[in-house]
């Protein structure tokens, strides 16, 4: 019996000084071309970032902190989901999310329009 409450002991210990829950951001900033931040909060460090696109996906591995400077080297309209797994094993999913055209493409379909109705 002194085993089982030293064991219960622990654990409610154990239990108090945990990391928060993993939560993954939604990245509402994503333009082709370009780097955007993907935060997230809780876990444990180091942190694995995979990005799932196209029936494919690429691995960040070892990231020591709460974000990541994301390229978006990738085709404008590409839907993206991410996922984040700490050091203990937790994991954590973003909401699917869509490459926007870069500003330049805008700036660029923009000036065509101007100049096609002169």
């Amino acid at each position: 019996m002194r085993f089982s409450l030293s064991v219960f002991i622990a654990t409610l210990a154990a239990s108090a000084f945990a990391a928060d829950p993993l939560v993954i951001s939604t990245p509402t900033d994503a333009r082709q071309c370009e780097t955007g931040i993907v935060e997230w909060t809780g876990g444990v460090a180091p942190f694995d970032l995979t990005r799932r696109f196209d029936g494919t996906h690429e691995t960040i591995n070892d990231i020591q902190d709460q974000f990541y400077d994301m390229n978006y080297n990738l085709p404008s309209g590409t839907v993206i989901t991410l996922e984040i797994e700490d050091a203990v094993g937790d994991k954590a999913a973003s909401g699917a999310y869509t490459v926007q055209p870069s500003i330049d493409t805008i700036n660029s379909a923009n000036r065509v329009l101007v100049s096609s109705r002169l």
